[in-house]
């Protein structure tokens, strides 16, 4: 009998079923909320010495959904899911025998990420803290060398792409946001808010420098809606 190979996808049809587990079992709560979410990453890759000094930002797109669930006065347990675009890319210069080396690394990883909140109300503002697991739902990284001859300028481009086994396909952090919230009407909430987003793994794994290792570290503002529910609404706690 031919053994059954586990194919990459596995991974994600499970986080696909763990999050309509999620979604099923937030729909008994009486008091939660259900927003909706649309913003922008601004990530970084950052190593853990200045091995990295010209890291350069990458602009993503940042959507989802999640719930707000009341645990008390102004307070609630936030839960979601949603899909990050996240990565960046860094370069560095050297010489050898009268050339000029630079290379430049492209990194692209786009996650599906749910993070568990401790939200706290403060009138129209919220803060909110907590932790996020997410896994890779798009992977890849763009190796670019570019030789300049110091004496003749002549210059010669190589450019190498690896897939995902040489990223790692997971991460976990935490998260940290400040925004403002007020309603539109009964039955609509409005917010907008930052946050910044601390990964713990490093991305690229098989990296035997320490200061060589890459990490996610991002803001992200986002803008969107909250419905309340019948059962409960925010401008009555205020």
């Amino acid at each position: 009998m031919t053994p059954i190979k586990t194919k990459p996808f596995d991974m994600k049809r499970i986080f696909t079923i763990v999050i309509a587990i999620i979604i099923s079992s937030l729909s008994s709560f009486s008091q939660s909320n259900t927003g909706f979410t649309v913003g922008s990453n601004f990530s970084l890759l950052t190593g853990d010495s200045t091995s990295l000094p010209d890291a350069i930002i990458k602009p993503g797109f940042y959507g989802g959904m999640f719930w707000d669930i009341n645990t008390g006065y102004k307070t609630y347990i936030q839960i979601g899911g949603f899909y990050s675009q996240q990565g960046g890319k860094y370069k560095y210069e050297y010489f050898d025998f009268g050339k000029k080396i630079t290379r430049t690394i492209n990194n692209k990883i786009d996650y599906v990420k749910i993070p568990l909140m401790w939200k706290q109300v403060w009138g129209d503002w919220y803060t909110s803290i907590g932790l996020y697991g997410e896994i890779a739902a798009v992977s890849n990284s763009v190796w670019t060398e570019r030789t300049q001859n110091v004496d003749t300028f002549f210059i010669k481009s190589d450019t190498l792409q690896s897939f995902t086994n040489d990223l790692r396909l997971y991460d976990t952090g935490f998260k940290l946001a400040l925004g403002v919230q007020f309603p539109i009407n009964s039955q609509y909430d409005f917010f907008m808010n930052i946050a910044y987003n601390h990964g713990f793994l490093a991305i690229n794994p098989k990296a035997f420098r320490i200061e060589n290792k890459m990490y996610n570290r991002f803001f992200t503002i986002n803008v969107g809606i909250i419905i309340n529910s019948n059962s409960y609404k925010y401008r009555s706690r205020r």
